[in-house]
């Protein structure tokens, strides 16, 4: 978990840090975590999916303008470091 923690904030997609706590994206790590606990053949692009469906759900698309392909350097750098 510590390290999903430093993967997504280095990402920080909205812009919260560095005046934002650490914790900022909990609970979107908690859902990506939850993801990836139960789902064995996880590849990186069903994973750039999911957090890009996590991030559009918690932010909207107001606030949030990634999307699938921007979160695919975030997945592969996830699936490495498991």
């Amino acid at each position: 978990m510590d390290k999903l923690l430093l993967i997504i904030n280095e990402w920080d997609p909205i812009g919260f840090f560095p005046l934002a706590p650490k914790d900022e994206y909990a609970s979107e790590i908690k859902k990506i975590q939850e993801y990836l606990n139960t789902n064995q053949d996880i590849t990186e692009e069903k994973l750039a999916q999911k957090i890009n469906e996590i991030f559009l759900m918690s932010f909207g698309s107001d606030v949030y303008a990634e999307d699938t392909v921007g979160c695919l350097n975030v997945a592969k750098n996830i699936i490495s470091n498991l």
